[in-house]
């Protein structure tokens, strides 16, 4: 609770991961009891406010109308009842269908009586997460003893610069990692050191990160046995 002879303001966000995106809640919670609304700037503590997880709540709808008369705000599981909060946060994407308009709405949950914040200016931007767009393991099919495997893969963050570890596992178990310093939208390659035999399941794990958002994927190749022809390792007698 505010104490009744302070004007104080707040700021603070809000942040809901989505599939290829994170939104931004900004907000500014203002209470006052004089009719001027003056404000005072408050940066260090509460004042006797206690602050939850789930004080500033959002739901959201996308309509096909202008006005989004044909649309309900929901929460999580597209429920009328529930609502977004820093807490219980959910993929935005996976509760409703994406139309041409988009809405929100938040709300102040008061933990006590008396003198309490309110909602004021409420925006919110979009800010794009780091996405990994494909990892691949070449050549494929992937044959024993013939050229070695790579893997793959292309990393698009907002922040340009971006840290890939890529790790290779065989038959489940740890073989070989690596990590390189890479720029969005570059392609970035991680050349299996060891050999391969026929009927081993190689799996290439990719974690990005740009400090901010990550991402992760993987993909696995067993390898086959050699095309029709003659072959020789080192150490064959004919």
């Amino acid at each position: 609770m505010l104490r009744a002879a302070e004007n104080q303001r707040f700021k603070e966000k809000w942040i809901l991961i989505g599939l290829a995106s994170l939104l931004f809640l900004s907000f500014i919670i203002c209470a006052s009891l004089a009719d001027d609304w003056t404000y005072q700037y408050v940066n260090d503590t509460f004042h006797n406010f206690t602050w939850y997880n789930n004080s500033i709540v959002m739901q959201i709808r996308t309509c096909a109308l202008s006005d989004c008369s044909d649309a309900d705000f929901v929460g999580p599981s597209n429920s009328t009842s529930q609502w977004y909060n820093n807490s219980n946060v959910e993929y935005i994407n996976e509760t409703v269908n994406v139309t041409r308009y988009f809405q929100y709405k938040a709300r102040l949950n008061k933990n006590s009586g008396g003198t309490s914040p309110f909602l004021y200016n409420v925006s919110i931007k979009v800010y794009n997460e780091t996405e990994i767009e494909q990892v691949s393991i070449s050549p494929d099919p992937a044959y024993e003893y013939l050229s070695p495997m790579n893997c793959s893969a292309t990393v698009y963050t907002p922040n340009n610069d971006v840290n890939i570890t890529f790790t290779w596992y065989k038959n489940g178990v740890f073989n070989f990692s690596a990590t390189n310093q890479s720029t969005s939208g570059a392609i970035k390659r991680l050349t299996l050191p060891s050999e391969h035999k026929v009927g081993e399941v190689w799996n290439c794990t990719v974690n990005a990160s740009d400090g901010a958002t990550y991402d992760n994927a993987s993909t696995i190749i067993t390898v086959s046995h050699s095309p029709a022809g003659t072959y020789a390792t080192v150490g064959d007698v004919f």
